[in-house]
């Protein structure tokens, strides 16, 4: 004798509205540089975030301090 059960799939709500159950974050509109979020009215918030980000990937030795070559470009990042 087979059993039936009823099924419910759960899909998660698009990114931007549960972002916005949160305040009003854009992703697009994030500042271009680190002097442009210091400068925002709410830089505390970005300074704040910036330390937990670097305090992780110290933790995770995700990278180490090198000196970079004369012949060779940084990679630009955000």
């Amino acid at each position: 004798m087979k059993s039936h059960h009823d099924q419910i799939v759960v899909q998660p709500p698009p990114a931007l509205q549960v972002f916005k159950r949160h305040g009003e974050f854009e992703p697009d509109n994030d500042p271009p540089s680190f002097a442009d979020a210091m400068r925002q009215p709410d830089a505390n918030l970005w300074w704040d975030a910036f330390c937990q980000d670097i305090k992780a990937i110290m933790k995770r030795n995700a990278w180490t301090l090198a000196v970079l070559p004369r012949d060779k470009k940084l990679l630009p990042l955000r």
